[in-house]
């Protein structure tokens, strides 16, 4: 029995890998999906049964690209030596850069399946990224909070994931639009976004705009 376990979880792994690839390929050589998973697993050579044991979907198979990226980018940050000790500013901007960097690889098929995707949820092909990244950011966040850069207020662990969601959104939307050398421009975005976002869950800021929307709520007159 215990063979025969083993032999499907091969077989399934050699099967997304070749479904992952083929899927890739095609996009790029039509600029479009395959016609129907029937014909995809037949061009390829993959059975139907073999496929739905995978993915109940296209959809689904590139959700598993994106989150592919996303881990492969993220083993990159945590194999780092001095990962332990880097705050929370530090991890974001070690993912946002490392991500892009993985993208570039990807750059043409990036080109044609991002879409203006600002905001991550919008989009079922990049709900496991999502999911992913939200854990990430979520560790990052309670770093942040024991070490003071982020302010102790509102659960930062369930804030911050999800701003920083909406963060990576635009962060993907702007490099998809740089045509500068060596796409400078997003890493000088990435920079300033991150310093920004991070000044804004500040205490300091956290507390201005709690006394702003006070004031404007007409509970405090000063």
């Amino acid at each position: 029995m215990q063979a025969v376990g083993y032999g499907v979880v091969t077989m399934n792994a050699k099967t997304r890998e070749k479904c992952l690839k083929s899927y890739k390929e095609h996009w790029l050589e039509h600029g479009k999906a395959p016609a129907s998973i029937y014909r995809f697993c037949k061009d390829n050579g993959v059975k139907e049964s073999e496929f739905f044991k995978t993915f109940a979907s296209f959809e689904a198979l590139e959700s598993h690209l994106w989150l592919g990226w996303f881990e492969e980018a993220r083993a990159v940050v945590e194999k780092e030596a001095d990962f332990a000790e880097q705050g929370a500013r530090q991890r974001m901007l070690a993912i946002y850069f490392t991500l892009i960097e993985v993208l570039q690889e990807e750059r043409s098929f990036f080109l044609l399946r991002w879409q203006k995707e600002l905001c991550l949820s919008s989009c079922k092909r990049l709900s496991r990224m999502k999911s992913a990244f939200e854990s990430f950011a979520r560790e990052a966040a309670a770093k942040g909070e024991a070490d003071g850069e982020i302010a102790s207020r509102g659960k930062p662990t369930e804030w911050f994931p999800r701003i920083s969601s909406l963060h990576l959104g635009l962060i993907l939307t702007f490099y998809a639009k740089d045509d500068s050398e060596g796409f400078q421009r997003t890493d000088a975005f990435v920079e300033k976004s991150v310093r920004l976002l991070f000044d804004a869950a500040a205490e300091q800021v956290i507390d201005s705009a709690f006394d702003l929307v006070r004031f404007l709520a007409g509970k405090s007159h000063a």
